[in-house]
Formats: C-alpha cells, structure tokens, sequence
C-alpha cells in the first residue's frame, strides 16, 4: 500500500508524490529526455562507464534486454554483455539500440588529454645528449 506522502496545500489537502522509481523509468521511456540522457553521459569524458550503463537503463525502461534483443536481431545474452561494464560497446551494436528505439543522439567532441610525461627515475642522472661534429 502506498503512502500518501507529499506537501500539505493551504486548504489541507495533501498532494500526492511520485515515488523516484516510477518517475525514473517512465522519464527514460520519453525519447527526448532518453536522447539527453545519453547525449550527458558521453559529455562526461572523465567517466567512460556512464554511457553503458544510460544504455542499460533506458534498455530496461523499454520493454528490458529481451524486447530490445528482438528488435535489435541478437540474443539477449549478447545484448547484456554488448552494454556490460567489463567490455566496450561496440559501435556497430549501439547503433542498432539506437535504431532500434529510435533515438538519435549527438556525439560531442572529446577533450584530447594532454600527454603525459614519464616521470624521471629517482636517483638516475639525465643523460647527456650526443653532440656530432661536422668536419669541413
């Protein structure tokens, strides 16, 4: 049974709440806010395993791995392990997520990191640079 839980209005009444479940997974069924939902979790370069997992949640939110299997054309076993955080999606497979929910999405252009340099061994000398003299 559901609680009534929410805000008393001025005459008394209380305003019913929506628990955070139901309005999460009936927010990943609309297509725009599923499309921006992506579209944030690539924005996030710092965090590389965001998109699998908006990708498993709006997969659960439209019918689950076995309907989106269908549609897709691949087993729901292969369906878990394309959008696992052990491997990386491959891009021929969220594209046909993608088509399969008709959701279009933008990728954003990533931020190349600044290379790193290695750090000098501690207690090594630097080396001296080999001079080659030309002879005229």
């Amino acid at each position: 049974m559901q609680k009534n839980i929410g805000k008393t209005t001025s005459n008394g009444e209380h305003t019913r709440s929506v628990p955070f479940e139901e309005l999460y997974w009936s927010e990943l069924r609309d297509k725009k806010f599923a499309e921006g939902f992506l579209e944030a979790s690539l924005e996030e370069a710092g965090e590389p395993r965001l998109f699998p997992l908006a990708l498993q949640d709006i997969i659960k939110a439209n019918g689950g791995f076995s309907t989106v299997a269908r549609k897709v054309g691949m087993q729901r076993e292969a369906l878990y392990r394309a959008v696992s955080l052990k491997t990386t999606p491959k891009i021929h497979v969220v594209l046909a997520i993608l088509k399969a929910l008709d959701l279009h999405i933008t990728i954003p252009p990533f931020q190349a990191a600044k290379p790193r340099r290695k750090p000098a061994l501690i207690g090594s000398k630097p080396r001296a640079k080999r001079v080659v003299r030309q002879t005229a």
